[in-house]
């Protein structure tokens, strides 16, 4: 194999390919990138044995093949290389890649990938097809929430689905829920019987694939599902992610009609409002906060026996019937950020029912649900 490469692509990608291989592998060889050089074109794929990532990148080649090596040696290597083109060349003994760039030169071990390496990422044959800008949106607005480990919650990963024209994704760690619906354009035709457009999928793979489409990604991705993976393709980056047996609960009770008085206000100004409240509390397990609607005033308020009492007074439009929640500020701020629009509504109704944060624009179909928290009646009357 030998090839001639633009030196920032390479280097881009690799780094990429570092958020998908494993610090700890359960084998050497999930270590390793596999390079494969054809017909003008080279492949990078990596592994965690949960989901493989694949790039295509143009190159000058002068002899086709394919070598492994360890990943994050030759992203470190890259990395230190100056703009311009990079020659990757594999020794004759195929136990060596040369890597020179000017006046540099490098020789890393190669490894046998041929046993356990997963095969190139399949394409075609999608199932729904969706702008890419909206699905890096439905990713990054929706994992804040998610957790891999069934340890910490029995719903880890990521619910993604596809029907009636959207693409839906929804996460959850027991105490708080994302969902969010995008337009997409779903295979008419299906054969009947076909399983449904849906899984659940780990968290980390999805991120590092948002990450990749925002350098290497087309105008579109393409979504198929299979019995045990998901694949994702859009320009020159692949993605097929290994789904988790994880069984979601039923989301129709969190993606009907919101129920409850409806606050509307800035976000940003509310999320400025939240942290000045809360950096009363200088530990992780003091961070409660009052939320109280009264006519036309949203009060924020937290109080530390040891450290004193915070409050804010935000101004609202129209008069509201009294209500009162106590929330985690932490969760609160993080489903405040995910927000697409910049007013939002607030659903408040019981103190231990659910809150609901979502776009004031309704016809945005996002919202975040928070569990309240329960305090002692002499605190929760605090304000």
């Amino acid at each position: 194999m030998q090839l001639l490469i633009d030196q920032q692509r390479l280097a881009k990608a690799l780094q990429i390919v570092g958020r998908i291989v494993p610090r700890r592998p359960v084998t050497p060889i999930v270590s390793a990138v596999v390079i494969e050089a054809e017909d003008g074109w080279v492949y990078l794929r990596a592994t965690d044995l949960q989901s493989t990532a694949q790039f295509r990148l143009e190159a000058s080649v002068h002899a086709p093949g394919s070598v492994a090596v360890l990943a994050r040696t030759l992203s470190s290597v890259v990395s230190t290389l100056t703009d311009g083109d990079v020659v990757l060349s594999q020794s004759g003994s195929g136990e060596s890649l040369r890597l020179t760039s000017g006046a540099a030169a490098f020789r890393l071990q190669t490894l046998d990938a041929s046993d356990v390496f997963p095969p190139p990422v399949p394409q075609g044959d999608e199932d729904a097809v969706i702008e890419t800008d909206h699905l890096i949106d439905l990713i990054s607005r929706t994992t804040f929430c998610a957790v891999d480990s069934e340890e910490h919650s029995p719903f880890a990963g990521v619910y993604v689905s596809a029907s009636d024209g959207a693409l839906t994704m929804a996460a959850t760690d027991s105490y708080q829920l994302a969902h969010y619906r995008l337009p997409a354009v779903i295979r008419p035709g299906r054969p009947q019987g076909d399983p449904p457009l849906e899984a659940v999928l780990p968290t980390a793979p999805l991120n590092a694939f948002a990450k990749a489409l925002q350098s290497f990604g087309g105008g579109e991705a393409a979504v198929s599902w299979t019995a045990r993976t998901v694949h994702f393709t859009s320009g020159s980056v692949a993605w097929s992610v290994r789904r988790l047996d994880v069984q979601y609960p039923n989301l129709s009770r969190f993606t009907g009609p919101l129920a409850g008085v409806r606050v509307e206000v800035d976000r940003d100004r509310l999320i400025e409002g939240v942290k000045q409240v809360s950096s009363i509390a200088d530990d992780a397990s003091r961070r409660s906060l009052c939320l109280t609607v009264d006519n036309d005033r949203l009060h924020l308020f937290t109080a530390e026996q040891e450290l004193g009492e915070a409050q804010i007074v935000i101004a609202l439009a129209g008069d509201h019937p009294r209500r009162r929640v106590w929330l985690d500020a932490k969760r609160l701020l993080s489903a405040l950020r995910a927000q697409p629009s910049a007013q939002v509504a607030l659903y408040l109704s019981e103190p231990l029912a659910p809150v609901a944060v979502a776009p004031a624009d309704e016809s945005v179909q996002f919202r975040a649900i928070l569990m309240p928290l329960r305090l002692p009646a002499a605190e929760s009357e605090a304000v």
